[in-house]
């Protein structure tokens, strides 16, 4: 791939410098004739008359003191900004009436880019299929999974990208190859992926309820279990009452989800279809046989009544700020951030959560969750339509390989130099400003950030517990590489797994029918095709030998 890309540009950077050569030889030839016919004006005494004899006047003239007229200045009109909509999940995000985003890049690219930003994932697929549908496109479309991409591709939805590397130089640069491959299909460039945002989910305790009650900080499975259970029973936060549990999360993750690093202390990648590679043997997580004795502990913690009763239905964190819960599995950003920090110290002044290293299982070894080596975070395509309207076209190349500059990437993260960062040689250094007005920056990168760079200057603060969740050990996984087979419903198959693993913890259905469970899983649900598929492309793309 990258030896196509390469002599694609060379290819387009040979043409551009003959278009440059014939420029510069139509140029010459238009003074030549400018000047030629300036003398014969003057040799024939004609300034002022055209051919017919008709006398014609200057727009405006200045009249100096010695007599001698000279020609007014003529203002040009800049030309007018063109309008770039960008269409991407936009996660809650609001844009500033004041935005010095939009105003830099404008002034840097004359283009007037307009954020387009559903409030999630569902409701982008949703509004972006209705327009296409229509043929209303956007300009510029950020695709949020495989899935949606391959279907907008197959359907000749897409701009093939692959004439347009070398207006793309600075996008193409900071993506990076295995990005770029990511993003082509049947050797075309289609989409330029965004790098993923790193893991960083592991297992948080509060740290002032074990002092408290006078335990160590858990590195098991066992010991997390133990410490929950005293976190239900022994009144850790020393008010009298019996209020308070163990472990806590947010529905949307699921059992499997919220209880990660139990299953991968097991060396299991959790009871979902999550592939990963064991001496070129590949395994699925819901059939390895780890998972089943995973399960089996993640259950004691439901047995032994220490989970939130509303881990399922919860939309988000605020039962553990409140001081509800004292075990969580999720990332920095929702733990350590200020306004995380502020809301609980508002319900416990002396509330402290510490994170913890991966914990181990049975086997001694253990890893904090999985860590999906093909995944993105969004493909950034061009409609097909767009190749019909060239003025907008370079346009849009023009705006994505600005983002892609140095001076564009600078912009998107941090804000204005010198007034939201200083430079300290090749360093960026926030000032005060960057978190009071630069917040709402980050859905204009529409082609990614440089993450670490990115977070270790707008959370100086939080840097060691990045590091910390960033460098936990995690289980390769490759479900990001496969194409779902054609015939295969993975929403109905994943919707009935995960229906039947709540019901396996919560003792609605005995663990002693899992094998039961994955039977129906193949006979109903036709399972097994993912999984022959998951062979085929893995072998195809050199991972299964």
């Amino acid at each position: 791939m990258g030896k196509r890309i390469g002599e694609a540009m060379g290819k387009r950077n040979g043409e551009a410098m003959e278009k440059r050569s014939r420029a510069k030889g139509w140029t010459s030839l238009l003074l030549i004739t400018v000047m030629a016919a300036a003398l014969a004006a003057c040799s024939n005494g004609n300034s002022g008359t055209n051919n017919g004899g008709s006398s014609t006047q200057p727009a405006a003239t200045n009249q100096p003191g010695d007599g001698t007229a000279t020609a007014a200045p003529v203002e040009t009109q800049a030309p007018k900004p063109v309008d770039v909509e960008v269409f991407k999940v936009g996660s809650g995000a609001t844009l500033p009436e004041d935005d010095f985003v939009k105003d830099e890049i404008r002034k840097a690219t004359n283009v007037n880019m307009n954020l387009s930003l559903p409030a999630n994932k569902d409701d982008m697929k949703n509004q972006l299929n209705t327009r296409v549908a229509a043929a209303n496109f956007p300009d510029v479309m950020e695709l949020p999974d495989k899935s949606m991409f391959e279907q907008y591709a197959d359907s000749n939805l897409l701009l093939d990208l692959t004439p347009y590397l070398d207006q793309l130089s600075n996008a193409i640069a900071f993506v990076g190859e295995n990005n770029v491959k990511k993003g082509t299909i049947d050797g075309k460039l289609y989409a330029i992926v965004k790098e993923p945002n790193p893991t960083a989910s592991n297992f948080w305790v509060r740290k002032d309820w074990l002092d408290h009650l006078k335990l160590e900080v858990p590195t098991t499975a066992e010991q997390l279990l133990q410490t929950a259970i005293a976190f239900r029973e022994d009144d850790p936060d020393g008010n009298g009452q019996k209020d308070t549990y163990g472990v806590s999360g947010i529905g949307g993750a699921g059992v499997v989800g919220n209880f990660q690093g139990i299953f991968s202390a097991f060396g299991s990648t959790g009871a979902w279809n999550t592939f990963s590679i064991e001496n070129n043997e590949l395994i699925d997580g819901l059939y390895d046989p780890r998972t089943k004795d995973a399960l089996t502990f993640v259950k004691k913690f439901f047995d032994e009544g220490v989970v939130d009763p509303d881990l399922l239905v919860n939309k988000n964190y605020d039962r553990l700020y409140q001081g509800f819960s004292g075990i969580v599995f999720t990332d920095w950003s929702q733990m350590a951030k200020d306004d995380k920090i502020a809301a609980m110290k508002a319900a416990n002044p002396n509330a402290e959560w510490v994170q913890l290293g991966a914990l181990k299982g049975p086997g001694g070894t253990g890893f904090a969750g999985n860590n999906d080596i093909g995944r993105t975070s969004g493909y950034v395509t061009l409609p097909k339509a767009l190749e019909k309207n060239p003025e907008k076209l370079e346009a849009v190349l023009k705006l994505i390989n600005y983002i892609g500059s140095d001076e564009g990437l600078r912009l998107v993260q941090f804000g204005i130099e010198g007034r939201h960062y200083n430079m300290e040689g090749d360093k960026v250094v926030a000032t005060e400003l960057m978190g009071k007005e630069a917040g709402y920056v980050w859905p204009y990168q529409i082609i990614g950030r440089p993450e670490l760079t990115y977070l270790k200057v707008k959370f100086a603060k939080q840097s060691a517990e990045i590091d910390t969740g960033i460098n936990q050990p995690r289980i390769e996984i490759y479900n990001s590489f496969i194409s779902i087979p054609e015939g295969f419903s993975g929403v109905d198959a994943d919707k009935f797994a995960q229906e039947e693993i709540t019901k396996f913890v919560y003792g609605k259905r005995p663990l002693s029918e899992y094998d039961a469970f994955l039977k129906t899983l193949d006979g109903t649900f036709n399972n097994h095709m993912l999984v022959e598929a998951a062979q085929t492309q893995l072998k195809e793309l050199g991972y299964l030998k």
